[in-house]
């Protein structure tokens, strides 16, 4: 967060000096010492020897910034007895919270995050000592997310010692001296404007802000075992909180213990589709640490996200006596501004710098505007020091101050500023909603755009094309449904593993999750979900019903098997399970039905893994459990017996991805009694499994096929890019075939060579259009840049285990690249990749990762890596997607625009609320008007002052000058009114190959100022030449050479005739 911090002490007598020699500097010291901190820390504080006993830190920031901060000190409230430390002395940077350690003898940053093991969560569901969360609750500080109202007198204070409004202010003071009241007045209203504009600018921004804060309210947690109404703003990481109010928000980060939750988390991804959140399994005894995403992110509610509908679990905490309703239970993970809100608040407050050369070059030619006036004062002073004498000073005042104070206009920061108002108003108008202004020009100069594919540029429904079952290692063939191809049997595996394989809930009697889940479910005809807050009896414990799929009726039955393991029954009875069961009605078809199955333990989809898999029985009485996966085909594959799976199975695959469906493989197994271990402290044998366990020798039953269209404004929207030169690139989960496929119907390549990313090393292969529904082959290449020699054979991301070629070159032609990411993390993110033994460079990485069209198989952290690297390469790179899963991509490019329905989102800096792609045409031509008519504003700006200082420096040699009502005429009408109508111009109605320059140094620029600046002047002196060349022209110097202008203009010879005084003006 920092880079060095400096301990200081408080000093009375240094203080004292300090405002001493302010009044002595007529406020130029403190002016000084608050561009340079550094330098009122040596004058105004004392060194401190020990951060034990310091006042205040001088902290350095990254950007080389410094920043004085008060330390803190808090007096332990707890009893002596009961407490830890006596104090805590801590300040606070950038909303986190560093705390000093006796230990280290210096601060370190206080995280208020859950960091322990997923078992030792299960710890903390009876709630903590409240002596140990108030302890927690003064070291942490308070569950707030505030976003602190700057003071419009500290912001007026701030802009007002701005070098450029200082500089405008001593303009007005010496315009005043010398009499040119209106203008004093102009320059003091155009700057008072400039100045309340970016306050109000400020004010709007921050307001807008804190719209998305949510207010105090109260919830009840569980402290020293008992149901505890607190304040949020009194939650503590550990905290137990009870769950049972729905259409709420999550007051913090929170991992369920126990219930699920249905909850929207549109706000912070911009997802729409209500999530299911389960419960942490109380069985998982691993030792890994919980963090929020990962595996862990299906039982995790994030802060912020709106709670839509509680369900209970029976078992864990037992209701109080008087208070029979089950609740689900959340453990705080992170308050604050450490949870997942918090930290997209400190990316807008903090964002990332990102260094665009408009800024850096306006600031350079503003310091060129005052070289050209130092160069017009030393000029004119030399003339006054030559050809008037006596007068020295008066002349230097009247003329050659005032023509320094004519180079700076005073209405340049407001027109900086309009042009990107404008822009964002224009936007909003069209449903874009922006949280960070200041990116609206960088979408001026998108050179490169990234897009997710599935919910972006494909719809975020997904149709099912067909399901392909497998007997004998023979695929059957597509079939719409299981009913159209089993009309009257009993389910198989194939269709009762897509009947329980998922993570659907019941919202209001509606189905809700994951689209795939939903038309997979669907598939299965007839069948019904029941979510019944049950439990079944396994080997003598008590174990919950996760779910209950039902089949069709009528469907025939077959009888129970005979040789059963061990005994199951239905449901314990309800006198030994009255306060943890709730009581089922006997008329409820579900009941007794040995046709339905019952789902007892579920492992969520797994993004590193890339399957998910439940563990079911059959309620018939007997102790058979089955496990049912669905996944990546090639995650799939390797988890199944090979005797099970059909020849052509990497054929099958390769045909459906280059014909763009999107497929799943679908396996099962039966769990035999050697995987059930001992029971553990909650519930019985089945909750001891783990995902080794199983997920292992599955037999492979089929594939479902989906079909994920276009959306219908897409191709076009490609299209209006790829016109305006700007390179398209899609960064997908899905498989390479797949996304090769859209790009391919896009028209983004045609020939594409497909890179492997493997553990040890690249594959390449070249995939022509017109083998597109083929299997690829391998392929090389004459020329060599890299070699691979491996093994026979090797498993890829993008493909399944197969022939590898020896040796793989790239050919340095080839510009259409489909990368998939690798395996490991790893090696991604130390960007190293390995050929053979040889290291690629970061050259050749850029390389290829400059030319690639297509990235597959790409996880969340690897899509921001992606979108980094080439913004490293010297890219303007933009984003778009639904913030699902690319919140990181969205944040990282210099414009993202998320998909989302919520106005309110706060994942990317821009938001498009109608979810169309085509509204990036819209913001990237926004973007470029914002850009280029502040470009040609600043233009006009740079330009008029140096035309007026040669004016009035020529006129001033001539012995004459221009009056207030001239100079205010010049600022108001020819300049302020003509740059704001200037800055009123709308974007173009399409995009063109030319984008705007980002630096006002190029030739574009500097052409076209040097241009109108000769223009105007050639102008001028071609007028001052031929007036001169009249009869009747008298110079300024001739009409006042018979009187003397510092005595009141009266004649030098009173005698002399008024021919001789007055030579411009006979009588």
């Amino acid at each position: 967060e920092y880079i060095a911090i400096t301990a200081l002490s408080f000093s009375s007598a240094r203080l004292l000096l300090f405002y001493s020699a302010s009044v002595l500097s007529l406020g130029v010291l403190p002016i000084v010492c608050k561009y340079y901190p550094p330098l009122w820390a040596f004058l105004a504080r004392a060194p401190c020897s020990h951060f034990r006993d310091a006042d205040f830190v001088l902290v350095l920031c990254r950007d080389g910034a410094y920043q004085e901060i008060p330390v803190e000190r808090i007096i332990s409230k707890i009893p002596l007895a009961q407490r830890r430390q006596r104090s805590f002395t801590f300040f606070e940077y950038k909303k986190q919270r560093y705390v000093f350690r006796e230990g280290t003898s210096t601060f370190q940053r206080m995280s208020s995050t859950l960091n322990i093991s997923a078992s030792d969560i299960h710890n903390l569901r009876r709630g903590m000592p409240g002596s140990e969360a108030l302890s927690i609750l003064q070291r942490n500080g308070p569950n707030t997310i505030d976003v602190d109202p700057v003071p419009i007198w500290q912001l007026l204070y701030d802009k007002t010692l701005h070098p450029f409004y200082l500089f405008q202010i001593a303009s007005v003071i010496i315009w005043t001296y010398e009499l040119y009241y209106l203008y004093a007045i102009l320059i003091a209203v155009t700057s008072s404007a400039s100045v309340f504009w970016e306050i109000y600018l400020t004010k709007y921004n921050e307001t807008t802000l804190r719209e998305y804060i949510e207010p105090e309210s109260f919830c009840t947690v569980l402290r020293d075992g008992e149901p505890t109404v607190i304040s949020t703003h009194h939650l503590v990481v550990g905290d137990a909180v009870l769950i049972d109010e729905a259409a709420a928000p999550a007051v913090a980060d929170m991992v369920l213990v126990q219930g699920s939750c249905i909850v929207d988390e549109s706000s912070l991804t911009g997802e729409s589709v209500p999530v299911v959140k389960s419960s942490l399994d109380i069985y998982d005894r691993g030792e890994e640490r919980y963090r929020p995403e990962g595996r862990f992110k299906d039982c995790t509610i994030f802060g912020g996200s709106k709670i839509v509908e509680v369900k209970p679990m029976p078992y864990g905490y037992k209701p109080q006596e008087g208070d029979c309703t089950p609740r689900a239970i959340g453990i705080v993970t992170a308050t604050g501004f450490n949870s997942t809100k918090g930290e997209l608040f400190r990316s807008i407050l903090y964002p990332n710098r990102i260094d665009f050369k408009f800024y850096r070059d306006s600031v350079a030619f503003v310091g060129v505007l005052g070289v050209i006036a130092l160069i017009a004062f030393i000029n004119r002073l030399s003339l006054d020091l030559i050809t008037i004498a006596g007068g020295f000073c008066e002349s230097l005042s009247l003329f050659d101050v005032t023509d320094c104070c004519d180079v700076v206009p005073p209405a340049l920061p407001l027109v900086l500023t309009v042009g990107a108002t404008m822009a964002l108003r224009r936007l909003k108008s069209k449903g874009i909603f922006c949280i960070c202004p200041d990116r609206i020009n960088y979408a001026g100069r998108i050179d490169t755009f990234c897009w997710d594919k599935t919910g972006t540029l494909t719809s975020s429904k997904v149709e099912l094309h067909g399901l392909e079952p497998c007997e004998n290692r023979r695929l059957l063939g597509l079939a719409p449904s299981f009913r159209s191809r089993y009309r009257d049997e009993q389910p198989t595996t194939f269709e009762e593993a897509t009947a329980v394989c998922n993570s659907l809930s019941s919202v209001n009697g509606e189905l809700v999750g994951s689209p795939i889940d939903l038309e997979l479910f669907r598939a299965a005809a007839g069948w019904t979900l029941n979510q019944l807050a049950e439990s079944v009896t396994l080997n003598g414990r008590a174990v919950p019903v996760l779910a209950r799929a039902v089949p069709p009726k009528p469907r025939p039955t077959s009888s129970a098997p005979s040789s059963a393991r061990t005994s199951i029954a239905s449901r314990p009875s309800s006198a030994s399970h009255q306060q943890t069961t709730m009581s089922l009605s006997a008329h409820d078809p579900s009941i007794h039905d040995p046709t339905a199955l019952l789902v007892l333990r579920r492992f969520p989809f797994d993004a590193q893994l890339q399957r998910a898999s439940v563990v079911y029985a059959a309620d018939d009485g007997t102790a058979r459990l089955r496990v049912a996966v669905k996944g990546s085909p090639e995650a799939v594959r390797i988890l199944c017996r090979p005797n099970t799976l059909p020849l052509d199975y990497y054929e099958a695959v390769s045909g459906f991805a280059a014909s763009g469906f999107y497929v799943l493989a679908v396996a099962s197994r039966d769990v035999d009694a050697s995987c059930q271990a001992t029971p553990d402290l909650f519930v019985g044998s089945v909750g001891d499994l783990c995902r080794e366990q199983v997920e292992r020798d599955l037999k492979f039953e089929g594939f479902a096929v989906f079909k994920n269209p276009l959306k219908a404004d897409s191709a076009a929207t490609i299209a209006v890019l790829k016109d305006a030169n700007i390179q398209n690139v899609i960064i997908t989960g899905d498989s390479a075939m797949t996304a090769i496929s859209v790009a391919r119907d896009l028209e983004l390549c045609r020939d594409v060579l497909l890179v492997d990313v493997f553990e040890r090393g690249l594959g390449v292969r070249l995939l022509p259009l017109e083998a597109a529904k083929k299997s690829p082959q391998s392929s090389t290449f004459p020329t060599a840049v890299a070699a691979a020699n491996t093994s026979e054979t090797e498993s890829t991301t993008s493909s399944l285990t197969r022939q590898r070629p020896r040796s793989a070159t790239l050919h340095s032609s080839m510009d259409q690249l489909a990368l998939p990411a690798a395996n490991s993390h790893r090696n991604v993110q130390r960007r190293i990749l390995m050929v053979g033994e040889h290291k690629v460079d970061d050259a050749f990485l850029d390389w290829v990762i400059g030319k690639t069209r297509v990235f597959a198989r790409a996880r969340p952290d690897q899509k921001s890596w992606i979108v980094r690297r080439l913004m490293g390469i010297g890219r303007h790179v933009g984003m778009c997607g639904d913030g699902a899963n690319d919140t990181g991509a969205l944040k990282a490019a210099h414009v993202g625009l998320a998909l989302s329905e919520a106005e309110a989102s706060i994942v990317a800096p821009f938001t498009s609320v109608r979810k169309r792609v085509s509204d990036v045409p819209a913001l990237l031509a926004e973007g470029r008007c914002a850009l280029e008519t502040s470009f040609m504003a600043f233009k006009y700006m740079f330009m008029y002052p140096i035309v007026q200082l040669y004016l009035a420096a020529i006129v001033n040699q001539l012995g004459s000058g221009l009056s207030g009502t001239e100079f205010l005429f010049d600022d108001t009408f020819v300049v302020l009114v003509l740059a704001l109508l200037m800055l009123r111009t709308g974007p173009s109605a399409r995009l063109i190959r030319d984008r705007p320059t980002d630096t006002l140094f190029s030739p574009l620029i500097t052409v076209s100022l040097g241009g109108h600046v000769i223009l105007c002047l050639s102008f001028f002196a071609i007028n001052l030449i031929a007036v001169a060349e009249q009869p009747w022209f008298c110079s300024a110097f001739t009409a006042v050479s018979g009187v003397d202008p510092f005595h009141s203009w009266s004649p030098l010879n009173a005698s002399a005739p008024s021919a001789s005084t007055y030579p411009c003006y006979p009588i």
